[in-house]
């Protein structure tokens, strides 16, 4: 007997298969210990990782988390790298609100955000595509900004 996955399910399969076709790489990780999770509770439970490898990049280690809507560096891992320090953090209105913090190393960034299941529904997916498209563009910024500290 097969089972009909939710509805829930679906839409996040639906964005997660959106970003793939964007050139974002999406997963559901543990949540590093320095985000607050769904719990309510630092590094508990799980949470979206989009990614974004930056060709020829070559990023020191560091992480940002949101206070106040502006990017502050993270030391609990690495030096403190003041690149995006007091910059709006900004994405879209349907991402904004839910990002949780950014990591870059080598030549990868990624932005950890509880995803808004609604973007994957098939009415808003060229929406969600676009975004998608935006946040894409936005993390190559930032991983530029993040290089040339």
């Amino acid at each position: 007997m097969g089972l009909k996955p939710s509805a829930r399910d679906t839409y996040l399969d639906n964005l997660r298969m959106t970003a793939r076709k964007v050139g974002l790489q999406p997963k559901l990780v543990a949540c590093p210990h320095w985000i607050v999770g769904r719990t309510g509770e630092k590094g508990k439970g799980m949470i979206a990782q989009y990614g974004l490898i930056v060709e020829d990049g070559k990023m020191s280690p560091c992480d940002y988390q949101i206070i106040d809507g502006e990017w502050r560096p993270m030391t609990d891992n690495f030096s403190a790298n003041f690149a995006l320090d007091k910059h709006k953090a900004e994405i879209t209105p349907d991402i904004t609100p839910t990002i949780q913090g950014i990591s870059c190393k080598a030549n990868f960034i990624c932005l950890y955000w509880q995803e808004n299941v609604n973007m994957g529904n098939k009415a808003n997916l060229e929406k969600t595509e676009k975004d998608l498209i935006f946040l894409k563009n936005e993390l190559q910024k930032i991983a530029n900004l993040v290089q040339n500290k």
